[in-house]
């Protein structure tokens, strides 16, 4: 159900699994419509909430969620009606069999790649939530090179693999920096996600903010400018936190998804 109201991380994550599938041998099918009359072995559905009435219109194949949000009051509805759940990061709450939780599971996109030449420059995302301008502009004014994206540019050039530093909404783009080493300053925008970003945070890959807190955007500016300063000299903190970020996310998460799906097809 992309339609550019939501973040790029619903699409990408849903193309990066469906690329793993191919490999495989499956056929894969995009659609606009949740169930019918189409056979199927498995819907995948990746939507900011699962619709009330999904359990009625599936009439052939399971369904695998990829929209949860590991938080309960959000997420306390889908074991009556997903045969999987995905959720690329850490819960706040109990989960049985039919979940696949824990950063271990990030879908990330396969065209990322690790580089050692990175540049003194701070790649800044501009989600749908927040458009992170005026953090651009203040670095720009402390002579700092910067890249300004989008969830969707970042995945077509190598802005975000050359980068030196990443100032992101928590969301696919951090779980993406950490796996190719790169710190970053993630800012929380959303509440009922904040689990899992303050669960990452506590690896040492990130500096994590809030958005509701005092001066957030400052502070993002500054723990930047700090990081630069890391980079410039192979400082400990950096490659500390570069380490951290490759230790957390290891980019088999659509392995791993893939093999959950062929192995419960017939269960």
């Amino acid at each position: 159900s992309f339609n550019g109201r939501s973040g790029y991380g619903h699409l990408f994550r849903s193309m990066a699994l469906e690329i793993e599938l191919r490999k495989r041998g499956h056929q894969c099918y995009w659609s606009k419509k949740l169930g019918g009359s189409v056979n199927t072995d498995w819907w995948i559905v990746d939507t900011p909430k699962l619709p009330d009435y999904t359990p009625s219109f599936i009439r052939s194949g399971k369904l695998c969620y990829l929209g949860a949000t590991g938080n309960a009051e959000y997420d306390g509805s889908l074991l009556s009606v997903c045969d999987l759940v995905v959720y690329q990061g850490a819960v706040d709450h109990q989960v049985d069999k039919r979940w696949l939780a824990g950063f271990e599971y990030a879908l990330l996109w396969p065209g990322l790649y690790v580089t050692e030449d990175q540049e003194r420059k701070v790649l800044v995302y501009r989600s749908v939530y927040q458009n992170m301008e005026d953090i651009a502009l203040e670095l720009e004014n402390n002579g700092i090179p910067v890249h300004l994206t989008t969830g969707g540019s970042v995945r077509n050039d190598k802005q975000l693999c050359s980068s030196a530093v990443v100032i992101t909404p928590w969301g696919m783009t951090s779980l993406e920096a950490m796996y190719l080493g790169i710190p970053q300053v993630a800012i929380s925008f959303q509440k009922h996600a904040r689990h899992s970003a303050i669960e990452a945070s506590k690896s040492g890959a990130m500096h994590l903010l809030f958005s509701d807190e005092h001066a957030w955007k400052e502070r993002a500016v500054n723990e930047a400018l700090l990081l630069l300063g890391e980079f410039s000299i192979d400082g400990a903190t950096y490659i500390s936190m570069s380490e951290a970020g490759r230790k957390l996310i290891d980019g088999q998460g659509a392995m791993r998804v893939a093999d959950a799906l062929e192995s419960r097809q017939n269960a």
